[in-house]
């Protein structure tokens, strides 16, 4: 019984791990990527939980003249317009690694996640 006493703090642990984990992640991405504007061409529908997302397919260009099509890994509840521009960071040692800036910026919840799980772990 006393090992279900530490278990909240174990799971408090784990939460700041993972939470560290993308929030560097996503914060050494925001660093090298390389920025480029993106056109959405389509989506793709996902459903998940009972919920229709849909995640943009975008096309950019290199500056070598490359053209890249990839699909977000972020869906949204609305359909993305068509033909709309978008700010995308890529990887220049792989370009095929990509996603759209403004989801890549959220890196702030999982450092939230972290936060929470320190206080909650000290508390």
């Amino acid at each position: 019984m006393e090992i279900l006493r530490f278990l909240p703090f174990f799971a408090a642990a784990l939460a700041a791990a993972i939470g560290g984990f993308f929030y560097l992640r996503n914060r050494s991405r925001l660093r090298r990527w390389q920025p480029v504007v993106g056109t959405i061409v389509s989506s793709q529908s996902m459903y998940s939980g009972g919920t229709t997302r849909h995640a943009p397919k975008v096309q950019f260009t290199t500056p070598d003249g490359r053209t890249i099509t990839f699909v977000s890994q972020y869906g949204e509840l609305n359909v993305p317009i068509l033909g709309s521009g978008v700010s995308v960071l890529y990887d220049p040692s792989n370009p095929a690694r990509a996603e759209i800036r403004h989801y890549l910026a959220i890196q702030h919840a999982p450092l939230v996640c972290l936060i929470c799980a320190v206080v909650f772990s000290i508390g």
